[in-house]
């Protein structure tokens, strides 16, 4: 037999089994479980009202999802969150651990990873009276007059 023949015979079965071969390698593809790293911010909640936090807290935290390749692929960010429970907190120096359960992340993904795994946090009294200062500017600009004012808050 010639090789052009050869290639021809059951040419129909033969672009059949490349097509299910193709088919069957996005399948599996497109279910594979894949990990990603998110850098997200870090909120902090339940801060005892007679408390204030006297030292520098980590801004973002590294997570780590797995989950099938097109759920993390378009994974935003902004629909992760990692939180920081603060109220038991006590005055002094607080050891807080981050875990998965700290995170907020949708359905068909899953946490595997944050980084740092505890925060070490120094919590002081809120101690004096209250007191404000209201600092405020006009501007004019052509027939507009704009006005902003700010007020800041100090515990003595």
């Amino acid at each position: 037999m010639k090789l052009k023949e050869r290639i021809s015979e059951n040419l129909a079965l033969k672009i059949l089994s490349i097509v299910f071969a193709l088919l069957l390698w996005a399948y599996v593809r497109s279910h594979e479980n894949i990990e990603m790293n998110f850098v997200v911010p870090l909120e902090l909640r339940n801060l005892p009202s007679s408390l204030v936090i006297s030292t520098d807290v980590v801004k973002y935290v590294d997570i780590q999802i797995r989950g099938k390749e097109p759920y993390v692929r378009d994974l935003a960010s902004e629909k992760i969150s990692v939180y920081l429970d603060l109220s038991k907190g006590r005055k002094g120096e607080n050891r807080f651990r981050l875990s998965e359960a700290n995170a907020t992340v949708p359905s068909d993904v899953k946490v595997t990873k944050i980084s740092p795994k505890s925060l070490t946090i120094r919590l002081e009294s809120k101690t004096g009276k209250k007191m404000s200062i209201e600092k405020g500017f006009r501007e004019k600009n052509g027939s507009d007059e704009q006005k902003q004012y700010s007020k800041v808050y100090f515990y003595e």
